[in-house]
């Protein structure tokens, strides 16, 4: 299984978002995993399920996931 696989696996990631790349930083104890996602015209709200336009992203985030 590919590192793209296997963590999109671990966190769950489900389509429209796919992870595009895993960098392992072996010497720091990290692993980066970067998400994007497949162009869409509509995208569902979160709390409604209505479609509305994409507008902006938020900013690149971090956090400490499950130990894997």
């Amino acid at each position: 299984m590919q590192d793209c696989e296997l963590y999109r696996r671990i966190l769950g990631i489900e389509a429209p978002w796919f992870v595009d790349s895993v960098d392992l930083k072996l010497e720091g104890g990290e692993i980066h995993v970067y998400l994007k996602h497949h162009e869409m015209i509509n995208w569902p709200c979160p709390e409604c399920g209505a479609d509305g336009k994409l507008y902006d992203h938020q900013p690149e985030r971090r956090w400490r996931h499950l130990d894997t």
